[in-house]
């Protein structure tokens, strides 16, 4: 098995390759500088990387263009012939989209300096296949693809295989993952104000709703806070009984709030 670097490595190259030759007419690369300090295989050193290879790169210089950048669709007044030029991307509208969009981060579930990479890696892990799994006897299928892709070797297949199948056999909340459920994994649900939320898991049986919240990295209070977020949104929708279960994948272990 590769080492984890060399598979995030790996990883970057993929999606860069994706996303480099997806285009039909014209592509627009926006990116940062690498730092002093970045890492060779991030995508803003491998880019820089590129341009001085092919003897283009410069201080101080940010826009480079390869090609010819004309319309797609001229219009009359329109020169076909002028010559190319990126000054058009000199000044450009754009706002942050912080605004606009919010992205949780697991990091931010871990207590700093408790945890190995090793262990981090591997709540990580957990944490996105609970996500893919309905009922009980997804589990396998989930961690055979992981298998499949080269993410886990058959050590960590049957690691993980063995605290899942712990989880999901919990008589705490086995139940709320047999077939025919009501069950709806990331389910998003806007407050009252607009905000938009997503729960890990919830599971509706007439006025019952059960939320199960996933959590990597050591309990903290305001995990607690958090589904009882998801719990007064719900209770507005008409669920009047409402169970609320956090289970830390690390630690296996499950609360009731």
């Amino acid at each position: 098995m590769m080492k984890n670097r060399e598979k995030l490595s790996l990883d970057i190259l993929n999606v860069m390759y994706v996303a480099f030759t997806r285009a039909v007419d014209k592509l627009f690369v926006f990116t940062k500088l690498p730092g002093k300090t970045s890492k060779a295989d991030n995508v803003p050193s491998l880019l820089v990387n590129f341009l001085a290879h092919r003897n283009m790169f410069s201080e101080g210089e940010n826009i480079y263009a390869f090609g010819e950048n004309h319309s797609l669709m001229p219009s009359e007044d329109y020169d076909i012939n002028r010559e190319a030029s990126a000054d058009v991307f000199r000044e450009y509208i754009s706002s942050p989209w912080t605004s606009k969009a919010n992205i949780r981060s697991l990091q931010l579930e871990k207590k700093p300096g408790t945890l190995s990479d090793e262990t981090s890696e591997r709540g990580s892990w957990m944490h996105d296949i609970m996500e893919k799994i309905h009922t009980s006897k997804d589990a396998e299928k989930v961690l055979n693809q992981l298998l499949e892709t080269g993410q886990v070797d058959e050590t960590e297949k049957e690691s993980l295989q063995s605290q899942i199948l712990s989880i999901l056999n919990n008589p705490v909340i086995s139940q709320w993952y047999a077939d025919g459920l009501d069950a709806r994994n990331e389910c998003g649900m806007y407050d009252e104000k607009g905000r938009f939320f997503r729960a890990d898991r919830v599971v509706l049986r007439d006025t019952t709703a059960v939320i199960i919240d996933y959590k990597t990295g050591d309990p903290y209070p305001h995990h607690a806070r958090q589904i009882n977020n998801y719990a007064s949104i719900i209770n507005q929708m008409g669920y009047s009984d409402i169970k609320k279960y956090i289970v830390y994948l690390d630690h296996d272990k499950i609360e009731l709030v």
